[in-house]
This record gives C-alpha cells, sequence and structure tokens, in this order.
C-alpha cells in the first residue's frame, strides 16, 4: 500500500562503484559519479555518454532502441528511449520499470499504471480505428 516500512541509516557509498549493464546489443557503464558510457557489445566501439540526469538505475534493450531508467537527485524515477545514436526519442515521467514489453509507472498519487510502447505507426493505426 505503500506505506514506509523500515529506515536504515548506512554508511556512504564508495565513490567508485561502477555499474554494469548488458542488452543484447549494448554494454553499459554507469560509475555512481560521473556520465553512463555505452559501447555495441558486436563491435566493442564505444556509442557515446548517457547525460548525466541523476543516477541510472537499469537499462533494458526494445527493438534497438535503449530504455534508460534514473532515479534524480531528489529520489524520484524517470525513463528514457534512447535510438542507437543515444539521441531522445521519450522521456517518461515515473517510469520504474519495463517489464514482457510493459512500460510500468509509478505515480505519486500511489497509482501504478502500465502501457505498450508503441511506433508512430501504431499510433496512427489505432488513432484511425478510433475515428472509424
Amino acid at each position: 500500500d505503500g506505506k514506509l516500512i523500515e529506515t536504515k541509516s548506512v554508511d556512504k557509498p564508495d565513490k567508485d562503484i561502477v555499474t554494469e549493464f548488458e542488452t543484447e546489443s549494448y554494454q553499459v557503464t554507469s560509475p555512481l559519479h560521473g556520465a553512463a558510457t555505452v559501447k555495441d557489445k558486436k563491435s566493442g566501439k564505444e556509442i557515446g555518454e548517457l547525460k548525466k540526469n541523476g543516477y541510472l538505475a537499469y537499462v533494458y534493450e526494445y527493438e534497438g532502441d535503449i530504455i534508460a531508467i534514473f532515479t534524480s537527485d531528489e529520489g524520484s524515477k524517470y525513463g528514457l528511449i534512447l535510438d542507437d545514436k543515444l539521441e531522445t526519442l521519450a522521456e517518461l515521467p515515473y517510469l520504474t520499470d519495463f517489464y514482457k514489453n510493459m512500460l510500468i509507472f509509478d505515480y505519486p498519487t500511489g497509482s501504478i499504471k502500465s502501457t505498450s510502447v508503441y511506433s508512430i505507426d501504431e499510433l496512427i493505426d489505432i488513432a484511425h480505428k478510433r475515428q472509424s
């Protein structure tokens, strides 16, 4: 129900912590402080860096695009869908997970919602079907 169960006090994390994420096509290396780097797994070439917008929590791949989920410095979650050149295709406030091709959102109101990922062509088809 979203109620606080427990609070713990822990030591500060080591500044040198690095988290690695792997998808089918990408390897993402994310230092605790600094921007995450993205490499093409097949070639080993670095594609670029993700903008430092908080802390990278998880990385998924969907149809060649990257879904990156971040926790902001204020503690809220959000996501970005990026193309293979790391250009932002969509900004997704409150995105907390990606499961079975569904985007999962956890809103501050306490409601959790999900939606499929749609291409522009699919959205146009849906709009035409609703008009008829």
